[in-house]
């Protein structure tokens, strides 16, 4: 009996160069920035302005697509920076940082089902500070970002969310909870 499977194959494309590019599925990086002050959590988010692709007006995290050449902790920095100016490398290596899931994703989604077939991968981290960090959108794409805050973990579901980013954060806070109490 002979396997069928309901794939549809990448398609090669050959460059000037000589190089093969092949065109596959994105690699999108989801991060969940949480930052404990004293006792509270806070969630970093972002309000998508009109200048966004879609889901405009609505929440979420910071997030954005692999670039060649980049692995995704880099990805997942440099994302962060541009859409909110939280500069996390300078928390790497440091007590400020009390959980650290920006060197592996704690979760891949590979369902082609989800927004665009985008494959993700989610990462996170916890800084323990004695204020929030201030945040600016300036290296973000014109009107991207329409507000950026960070929201008081009992909050989230206050706010409307693009790509179920409020049960990505609920996932997130359920499996590092006990370790940031």
């Amino acid at each position: 009996m002979k396997m069928e499977f309901k794939n549809k194959p990448n398609i090669a494309h050959k460059l000037p160069d000589g190089k093969i590019l092949w065109e596959s599925r994105s690699v999108a990086v989801v991060s969940c920035i949480f930052t404990k002050v004293y006792d509270d959590i806070y969630v970093l988010a972002a309000k998508r302005g009109k200048g966004s692709a879609d889901y405009q007006g609505l929440w979420n995290v910071p997030c954005g697509y692999i670039d060649y050449n980049e692995d995704g902790t880099s990805a997942v920095i440099r994302e962060v920076y541009e859409e909110t100016g939280l500069e996390l490398f300078k928390y790497i290596n440091t007590n400020n940082l009390i959980i650290n899931n920006l060197y592996q994703p704690w979760f891949v989604n590979t369902d082609p089902n989800e927004n665009r077939q985008n494959i993700s991968l989610r990462y996170g981290c916890v800084l323990k500070l004695n204020q929030l960090p201030e945040l600016n959108s300036e290296n973000s794409e014109p009107d991207e970002i329409e507000e950026l805050k960070w929201i008081y973990i009992d909050n989230i579901n206050d706010y409307k969310w693009a790509f179920n980013h409020n049960r990505l954060i609920e996932d997130y806070y359920d499996k590092i909870e006990f370790e940031i109490l």
